[in-house]
């Protein structure tokens, strides 16, 4: 038997079966994550009704009544599960340059990137070196300041591809003000009143992945937080000033582990 229930608004997942490994492989496959300390699965909210199909499938499923009317609110106001009113478009004057061609049957694979992007709230790119992801990053900041979606822009990137991703900007996107762009790459080298980069006249803040952690004790100490701390430090939020922004993260390989300091930080 698999039991499903809503602890703190967070669906959880406990269960006694023969059917061990199917159950576990399907939580695996729709993202859960399991918590030892309480010794029961997450199981995300966008991927409960196919999480649900797919358990029915191998045992049988206990939901209290309580939970069951419970489980509909949490999604009430969770953008990612309302479709947009309208699909956004591609607008080829926003940047220097027309999406690449690729190679049948994937010619407009970059254009297509830059649709779905747009269209969506997360969106993954798994392309290879070479391949435009810094034309498409610069698509996706341009479009949706266009379509005032968006803001301000925290982009995060590796040792070496934050410096490149500002020149990368700069290049395709279309009057862009170098003026509105902060990048900080080396926190050793810069004083600590400087280190306040979450300014509201810095639009684009760029920097890489072990800046931003040393960033986050910088604000963490600030604040008198000298011992782990679990809330985010960084004052994102003030920043944004009540606006939307856009988050993206470059060569972000080690977020698929749960435990690295990119994802805690």
């Amino acid at each position: 038997m698999v039991s499903i229930f809503v602890q703190d608004r967070i669906i959880c997942c406990k269960f006694y079966t023969d059917e061990f490994v199917s159950v576990v492989a399907i939580l695996k496959e729709n993202h859960c994550h399991y918590k030892p300390a309480h010794k029961y699965w997450e199981i995300p909210t966008v991927r409960y009704e196919r999480t649900l199909e797919a358990l029915q499938d191998v045992d049988t499923i206990q939901i209290s009544e309580a939970d069951q009317r419970l489980i509909p609110e949490l999604f009430i106001g969770d953008p990612e599960m309302h479709l947009a009113r309208s699909r956004l478009t591609f607008h080829g004057e926003l940047l220097r340059w027309s999406p690449i061609q690729g190679k049948s049957p994937f010619e407009d694979f970059q254009l297509r990137d830059i649709l779905r992007s747009i269209n969506r709230n997360r969106y993954g790119l798994f392309l290879d070196m070479g391949l435009g992801k810094a034309y498409i990053a610069a698509a996706i900041i341009a479009h949706l300041r266009y379509y005032n979606l968006a803001d301000k822009v925290l982009l995060i990137s590796s040792n070496i591809g934050a410096a490149n991703m500002v020149h990368e900007l700069k290049k395709f996107i279309v009057d862009l003000d170098p003026d509105e762009i902060v990048c900080l790459t080396k926190i050793s080298k810069v004083k600590k009143e400087d280190r306040e980069i979450f300014k509201p006249n810095a639009r684009i803040i760029v920097t890489n992945y072990g800046t931003f952690r040393f960033l986050s004790d910088h604000y963490a100490k600030a604040e008198g937080k000298t011992k782990a701390y679990r809330k985010a430090p960084i004052p994102i939020e003030e920043w944004l000033g009540g606006k939307p922004g856009i988050l993206l993260l470059d060569e972000s390989h080690a977020l698929g582990n749960p435990q690295s300091l990119q994802t805690k930080k």
